[in-house]
């Protein structure tokens, strides 16, 4: 039985992504991990699209610092999930 597999017998309370890989909180652990394999989402990866890791300062690398905006997502490969958010 794989991580993914587990999880459905657990029961999974919430998903979502992170630099384009599927995500998953892991209640037992009350953490947020990677449902491929259990990593917590803290052991940062590359983004799944453009392989960069993310700036220091948090920023999307294909992005970098986007004057005016308080919250920018590339989408990670997919196009429905870009997110653009202006400072007004």
């Amino acid at each position: 039985m794989d991580y993914a597999e587990a999880l459905e017998i657990m029961g999974v309370m919430a998903i979502s992504t992170d630099m384009g890989y599927p995500t998953v909180y892991d209640r037992r652990r009350k953490i947020w991990v990677y449902r491929d394999d259990g990593t917590p989402i803290s052991n940062r990866r590359q983004c799944i699209n453009c392989g960069q890791y993310e700036t220091p300062e948090g920023y999307d690398a294909c992005l970098g610092y986007l004057d005016g905006y308080i919250s920018v997502c590339c989408g990670h490969g997919d196009k429905n999930r870009q997110i653009r958010i202006l400072n007004e």
